[in-house]
């Protein structure tokens, strides 16, 4: 990570006009609510690393490989066009964080390094997974206790990929590493030293630097693995091992129910869905999924009070602007069903459904302009 330079602290205000490159699990989020979100800023997710990218956010996740010298750095190195995003600026930049609050930062990066005692190659990757929070390139106080903290245990032997991975436990659990006294234990793992007593860094969890421990993000890359080769069943059982371990995250239940209805376990997967939902309320996802499977039980009143939620979480969910369209277009609501298949062929024109949207807008503006038609299929 030495020859990053385009970091959070260099994001610009707007992400109006880029195309963003998602590399990575972003914690709570499917790529696909990011999409969501990313339109909404007036962005879109390249769903490559080409030539247009011009962000590429890292989710935390991928500490351990980009440290550990993941092909994909050599891609992002050869792309100095491209700035990168941590996961904390992104979800900064599409409004889901507050922006990084108001306070004195009186370093620039050549002064902080020096009386932190940091080698200038670090602090790209720092910044990059949150453990450093600049603004417009320069550093505070808290950031300078974070990085003495980082020299401190890179001096003492401490791993660098278990620091940082124990600075993004801490920030998931509202502190930073300014705030914790880490210690380093032998072959035991990186601990709180908390009043003078040495403490597991949150009294649950370790970071082992001998032995790699089991992450959520381990469990669920297993789920999709297992998802991914058609074993149903063994992504269930580590979907569910996956939901169990973070009762907050909404990704893993969703994805949950996704399998559990793969196998015909209709009424489990909806209850799967309700727990993404309840975790996450702007799960426009689960709310679609909780939305299909109402009407596929002939309860359309429900349907499109689900298909709502959808589109109030997300505005541009083009597949809930489809089906709830249909739904509008069948029972003669022409003006609510128009703008919605306008919407839905705006945003997926390459869609094979779009040629059913094309005559279903058709049929709702002669219906609303009183012309006579033969009326709206009951097919889509």
């Amino acid at each position: 990570m030495a020859d990053r330079s385009h970091t959070q602290a260099q994001a610009a205000a707007s992400l109006a006009g880029e195309r963003v490159f998602l590399l990575g699990r972003f914690e709570g989020l499917s790529h696909r609510r990011l999409a969501g979100l990313l339109r909404a800023a007036g962005a879109a997710a390249a769903p490559r690393l080409g030539p247009g990218v011009t962000r590429v956010a890292v989710a935390h996740e991928r500490a351990r490989a980009l440290f550990g010298g993941d092909p994909m750095v050599e891609r992002l190195a050869a792309r100095p066009a491209a700035g990168l995003l941590s996961e904390i600026g992104l979800k900064r930049l599409v409004g889901l964080l507050p922006e990084a609050p108001a306070e004195p930062r009186p370093f620039a990066a050549d002064a902080f390094c020096r009386v932190a005692g940091l080698d200038p190659d670090l602090l790209a990757g720092l910044e990059l997974f949150d453990v450093l929070d600049p603004a417009d390139g320069r550093y505070g106080y808290r950031d300078l206790v974070a990085g003495r903290e980082v020299a401190r245990l890179l001096r003492a032997g401490g791993d660098l990929v278990a620091i940082v991975e124990a600075a993004i436990e801490l920030r998931r659990h509202g502190l930073r590493l300014s705030e914790a006294r880490l210690d380093e234990i032998g072959a035991s793992g990186l601990k709180r030293r908390v009043d003078g007593d040495v403490l597991d860094l949150d009294g649950q969890y370790r970071l082992p630097l001998a032995e790699p421990r089991e992450t959520l993000d381990d469990v669920l890359a297993g789920a999709e693995d297992a998802e991914a080769k058609g074993d149903l069943a063994a992504a269930t059982t580590l979907y569910q091992r996956a939901s169990a371990m973070d009762p907050h995250d909404p990704v893993a239940p969703f994805q949950l129910g996704n399998v559990l209805e793969g196998q015909g376990a209709t009424r489990a997967a909806e209850l799967a869905w309700w727990t993404a939902v309840r975790r996450m309320p702007d799960f426009a996802d689960a709310w679609f999924n909780l939305a299909v499977l109402a009407e596929s039980r002939d309860e359309p009143a429900k349907a499109e009070m689900l298909y709502r939620r959808a589109l109030l979480r997300d505005p541009e969910h083009s597949d809930a602007a489809y089906n709830l369209g249909l739904m509008l277009a069948r029972r003669h609501a022409y003006a609510e069903a128009l703008p919605l298949l306008e919407a839905f062929m705006r945003l997926e024109p390459e869609a094979p459904e779009v040629p059913i949207a094309r005559r279903r807008a058709a049929e709702c503006r002669l219906a609303l302009r009183g012309a006579p038609s033969a009326g709206v299929a009951e097919g889509r």
